[in-house]
């Protein structure tokens, strides 16, 4: 969906895949259809074509004269064929071998066009560029970074991914979350189960501090924490071990947890 596609284009490496795949296509390896099916145009909104099947009115004379041209035009053209006969099933042939060429090349592409596909990975690439330039010198948090990032999904959204590249994009995404989440699930684990920290408050302290290496001492501070302060300095280095795992994982990935 567009969402998705929109949240993907802020997954480290899923922009540049694609376009990697696109440079298979003007390398030969591939054909476009086997990137991409399809476009989604936003402001394409119908209103072009429903002008297009908009048949032209016309006053009475101005028809006929219409016809009348039309019917000259015919016989002019009638008369060029007879004198030219020869020449015009010579171009004819060579007319049918481009067409022949030019199908096969459209079927070939599945009706997509390539000139427009050009065009469109081209800006992808040049707003990935653009983002990838912003995050290096100005950080991931810094508002240019944000709004150069927010661009290049916007046009990231255009396109419509075959499901051999957007499910391989899916299941990348995924994985790492699942990963996240097991270590979350452990933490939360420990320090319910086994510290016997209350769930309702420990689902009000802990979101936000996942990679925190200090939560569990700033809990142990509280007032609340007498009840469990014990039980939770007994699993601190396991809490704390689950917690560097997720710290890794934000550096492989290149993201923060709350992103992920």
């Amino acid at each position: 969906s567009r969402e998705v596609m929109h949240a993907l284009a802020f997954w480290p490496g899923a922009v540049e895949m694609v376009l990697d795949e696109y440079q298979r296509i003007t390398d030969e390896e591939r054909k476009l259809t086997d990137v991409i099916a399809g476009y989604l145009d936003p402001n394409d909104d119908g209103a072009a074509a429903t002008n297009a099947n908009k048949e032209p009115r016309f006053s009475q004379k101005k028809r006929e004269e219409a016809e009348k041209a039309a019917k000259e035009k015919e016989r002019e053209k009638e008369k060029e064929k007879a004198k030219q006969k020869d020449d015009d099933e010579e171009d004819d042939a060579d007319k049918n071998t481009a067409g022949a060429d030019a199908d096969e090349e459209e079927e070939d592409e599945g009706g997509l066009d390539p000139v427009l596909a050009a065009e469109r990975f081209a800006e992808l690439k040049k707003l990935y560029e653009k983002a990838q330039r912003s995050f290096k010198r100005n950080g991931r948090d810094h508002a240019s970074t944000a709004k150069a990032q927010e661009a290049l999904a916007a046009h990231f959204t255009l396109f419509k991914l075959v499901p051999r590249i957007y499910d391989q994009l899916l299941v990348g995404a995924r994985t790492h979350l699942d990963t996240v989440r097991r270590f979350e699930r452990h933490i939360m684990a420990l320090a319910i189960r086994r510290a016997g920290v209350p769930r309702r408050d420990f689902i009000k302290i802990f979101p936000g501090n996942e990679t925190n290496m200090d939560w569990v001492d700033q809990t142990l501070k509280s007032k609340k924490s007498k009840d469990y302060a014990d039980k939770l300095r007994l699993v601190k280095e396991d809490i704390q071990r689950n917690q560097r795992k997720i710290m890794t994982l934000e550096e492989v990935i290149g993201l923060p947890v709350a992103d992920i």
